[in-house]
């Protein structure tokens, strides 16, 4: 057997083992604790930088003024006409309308693409050329809007009331991309009152109805409409937005969709 005095020895060392641990184990929550208190803190601050505020320069920069000036960037409009209809100015499509055999959003998307890559270019080059062309296009497009300020490219009749596939969400928000950018880049407010006036018009048609009407591809493109929506909600903090980008998603994930890889179930789904 062992002695009394030995065995007391033994379970105080046990003991003092365990609380050591217990000590280390506490000091480790606390440090995970705070860390994680910091980690919430600095992500509070973090903050996506304003287009422009980091320009390209050495190869980089000469790359984007080259393809301004004689690559596709510049010219893809000598290429393709899909660029030329001036869509978002002329606002005349109709969703069950095919144009010279083509869906009657595709143009929609590529004038937006284009713009979107042209002005983007111009401006972090300071290329004074397609600057003025950039600078033309959004004058051209906040002209031309009628009372509502619809920035889309339906007819009245036709706008926020589509039987099947439309690439309303999807149009709006591959335009707004470069208007957006545009007003970051220059502080022009018009730009982002005009901006806030048609997603408040989007939002008032679609917050009792879904959007997410069945068809295909470009039902499910309109999910490029949440990049604006966050983008106005990092500007105004109008939680507009956001209670708006969480009922737009609700409906997405019930809806009837060739592609919906991005559905919650999905997601979750690996």
């Amino acid at each position: 057997m062992v002695p009394l005095k030995e065995t007391i020895k033994l379970v105080v060392k046990l003991n003092m083992t365990k609380i050591k641990y217990l000590i280390v184990v506490l000091i480790v929550m606390c440090l995970s604790a705070c860390q994680q208190k910091n980690n919430e803190k600095k992500y509070e601050k973090i903050q996506s930088l304003p287009f422009g505020s980091i320009k390209p320069t050495g190869w980089i920069s000469n790359q984007i003024v080259r393809d301004l000036d004689i690559g596709i960037t510049g010219k893809f409009n000598e290429i393709s006409n899909t660029v030329s209809h001036e869509l978002f100015v002329n606002s005349n499509r109709r969703s069950d309308t095919k144009y010279n055999g083509l869906k009657g959003w595709w143009s929609g998307e590529h004038e937006g693409y284009w713009k979107d890559a042209v002005l983007r270019g111009a401006f972090l080059t300071d290329h004074g050329i397609y600057k003025k062309r950039a600078t033309q296009w959004v004058n051209d497009i906040l002209t031309n809007l009628d009372d509502s300020g619809y920035i889309g490219i339906y007819e009245k009749e036709n706008r926020y009331n589509h039987k099947g596939e439309n690439g309303e969400l999807w149009t709006k928000s591959r335009i707004i991309m470069p208007l957006l950018a545009y007003y970051e880049y220059t502080n022009d407010k018009k730009v982002l009152d005009a901006v806030e006036k048609s997603v408040k018009l989007t939002i008032s048609h679609y917050n009792n109805k879904t959007a997410w009407t069945k068809g295909e591809g470009g039902v499910s493109h309109g999910i490029g409409y949440f990049e604006i929506l966050e983008w106005l909600y990092r500007l105004t903090r109008n939680p507009l937005y956001t209670k708006f980008s969480e009922k737009l998603y609700a409906d997405f994930c019930q809806a009837e969709l060739r592609d919906d890889d991005l559905k919650t179930k999905n997601l979750i789904n690996v």
